[in-house]
């Protein structure tokens, strides 16, 4: 086993141990302060809410319940891993954070409540891949379509759905444990519950939408998906597995070693179309993305991007060692340390970068707003303003 297995495995091992202390941390976190202030309440203030001791035993129940799902993804995870956990293992705020907010992003892509919300780019989406499919004639198969940050799976298996291979890739091992839960456990319709709305307590309008229990997921998975074999995941970074060999800087997300460039070599000009889905504002420096982008698709194929652009690193600060190595000596330069933020393009500057690296703008649509598991009936904000586009790459 080499050592970035071991990395690996470990990193594996942490997120199922997250997974598993979802019950005591959102006990602690979410019930315990809200008992302990319904208790310090004056007795003729508590007069005045009497529901809420019945409301603080439902989220206790709640949450409970959520963690009895999460032992049932963490013990499936573990089967099909082959990574055995203990109880023990230190576990820190940002990853059990990131537990947390499983149960929204389910609900925004396994619901039927979220379908409309869904529906804002695959409405626009869908219509340019079947078009795209129908005047494409392939002897080797259907449409390869690629989907980086893929969650917990749903845009691949919409994708699948509509006859296309789909291949989803996803950096982060609390988004992969879930997607494989929800693509291979076998999953009916509406035969999973969860509570994703009770780790919030700003907005609501009433306490019945906040404590709704949702069924999920929308549609027979295992009738659906099973046996068609148009579907796949890979693990790790993006750029690191489909970007090209020159022009990124050597990073914790791009490697530059045998192994990574021979993967990076077989992925060159395989994508048919790559669709971008709440994602290109995720990378700390976009250009790396729109350099992979253009690498992983063939001459002709289609990149179609839908999302807002709320930079995940702007306010972070947070920095990351680049560096190179020299092709011939193997020796390795270290630059100094990085900002992760700093390189916030509009969406303006992305299209015209993009023009320049060869890529024609067929389509564009400004101003689109939606919201990303927003709950129902909650006062909040209105939602993210999304840009949508679709490119093809020329032919050189």
């Amino acid at each position: 086993m080499s050592e970035y297995d071991i990395s690996e495995t470990e990193a594996l091992g942490n997120v199922l141990c997250a997974y598993r202390n979802y019950g005591n941390y959102a006990l602690r976190e979410y019930y315990e302060p809200r008992l302990a202030k319904w208790e310090a309440l004056h007795p003729s203030q508590r007069k005045l809410i009497p529901y809420y001791e019945e409301f603080l035993e439902m989220l206790q129940a709640a949450i409970l319940h959520n963690a009895k799902f999460l032992r049932v993804v963490t013990d499936f995870a573990e089967q099909m891993m082959g990574i055995p956990i203990g109880e023990s293992k230190v576990v820190n705020r940002f990853s059990m954070d990131k537990v947390v907010s499983m149960f929204s992003q389910l609900y925004r892509e396994w619901s039927p409540e979220a379908q409309k919300e869904r529906n804002i780019s695959l409405d626009r989406m869908l219509p340019i891949l079947r078009n795209f499919s129908s005047t494409e004639v392939k002897a080797d198969g259907p449409l390869s379509v690629l989907v980086p940050g893929v969650g917990t799976g749903r845009m691949i298996a919409d994708m699948v759905n509509e006859g296309y291979f789909s291949e989803g890739n996803e950096y982060s091992y609390h988004m992969l444990v879930m997607s494989m839960y929800m693509l291979n456990s076998g999953q009916s319709k509406g035969s999973l519950s969860i509570y994703p709305f009770i780790h919030t307590n700003s907005h609501w309008k009433d306490r019945q939408t906040m404590l709704k229990q949702v069924k999920i997921p929308d549609f027979d998975i295992c009738a659906k998906l099973s046996g068609t074999n148009l579907m796949r995941i890979s693990m790790g970074s993006f750029v690191d597995c489909f970007g090209p060999n020159q022009n990124i800087w050597g990073s914790s997300h791009y490697h530059i070693n045998q192994e990574m460039q021979i993967t990076r070599l077989e992925v060159q000009s395989s994508k048919d179309v790559v669709v971008t889905n709440f994602f290109i504002d995720t990378s700390s420096n976009i250009l790396d993305y729109l350099l992979t982008i253009q690498h992983v698709l063939r001459p002709g194929g289609l990149w179609i991007n839908f999302g807002p652009l709320v930079y995940h690193q702007e306010n972070e600060d947070e920095t990351d060692i680049c560096y190179e190595i020299d092709q011939f000596s193997g020796l390795r330069t270290d630059h100094k340390k990085i900002p992760m933020k700093g390189i916030e393009l509009t969406f303006d500057e992305i299209i015209e970068a993009a023009t320049k690296l060869n890529f024609e703008l067929l389509q564009q649509e400004d101003n689109i707003i939606s919201g990303y598991g927003e709950p129902p009936d909650q006062n909040g904000m209105p939602g993210y303003r999304c840009a949508f586009w679709v490119m093809k790459l020329r032919h050189k």
